[in-house]
């Protein structure tokens, strides 16, 4: 149990406006979901089309009116 990401004890008083936050154990060690995930070519986070990987790159124009 955690008030604004600290845990506290489960007695701990409360004021008005606390964010009350109730954690749970891990089911497992998130390096080790990762390397799982790598390991049979999955990744963490959004799908690849909504990360941005994939997308072309944009042409900017500096403050001198040149593309950069």
């Amino acid at each position: 149990v955690g008030i604004w990401g600290r845990a506290v004890q489960e007695d701990q008083s409360l004021r008005e406006g606390d964010r009350i936050e109730i954690y749970r154990s891990l089911l497992i060690d998130p390096r080790a979901a990762r390397r799982q995930l790598a390991e049979h070519g999955g990744f963490m986070g959004r799908d690849r089309q909504s990360s941005g990987q994939g997308r072309q790159p944009v042409n900017k124009v500096g403050a001198t009116g040149k593309k950069d």
